[in-house]
């Protein structure tokens, strides 16, 4: 299999996976830019994007953790979907990302809620249970884990009240990319 074969296989799962998932008859949210210089964030943000256009879903609010305005998000999507950044920010290693999505599900408990795929990392279970806790009292929470451990960990610890599946990163979206000759 060919490296651009591989990309449109990734690119064909993630479009028929969020198909399913990200309903086109309500507003939507796109949360968590990277504020950050690191390149893979930016890639999966643009592969959210791509993913988003392809499906014909606009989005009617965006923001970074720095330019959140919960009643300005409110007043875009009312009931809609929230749909989370992805990466590998979920965890106690970048806390001001994570403690970011905490504060958007505290501000939404009613609205269906897709964290888009993740790699975990938590270094201190006892920051793991608070997470656990909030996210077990959503009603609509869809954990997406990048890899097979991060799947095992987010179900081991996220139980039967949120749903967690296993999806590559969105950045596949982005297809072959053309290198700069140095």
């Amino acid at each position: 299999m060919s490296g651009s074969d591989l990309l449109e296989r990734m690119s064909k799962l993630l479009t028929d996976t969020f198909t399913k998932l990200i309903p086109r008859e309500q507003p939507i949210a796109l949360v968590g830019f990277p504020e950050t210089a690191n390149c893979g964030d930016h890639a999966t943000w643009l592969g959210e994007k791509r993913l988003l256009a392809e499906l014909g879903v606009p989005s009617a609010y965006e923001c970074s953790a720095h330019s959140y305005d919960p009643d300005e998000m409110r007043r875009a999507i009312a009931a809609g979907t929230i749909l989370m950044h992805g990466g590998s920010n979920f965890g106690d290693r970048h806390t001001a990302y994570h403690e970011f999505r905490l504060r958007v599900l505290d501000d939404f408990p009613n609205n269906k809620v897709i964290v888009f795929p993740h790699q975990v990392t938590y270094l201190d279970n006892d920051y793991l249970q608070p997470t656990s806790a909030l996210i077990g009292r959503h009603p609509d929470v869809t954990l997406f884990a990048r890899s097979l451990m991060t799947q095992h960990l987010l179900a081991r610890h996220f139980g039967p009240s949120t749903r967690v599946e296993l999806a590559p990163d969105l950045a596949f979206m982005l297809g072959p990319q053309k290198r700069s000759a140095d």
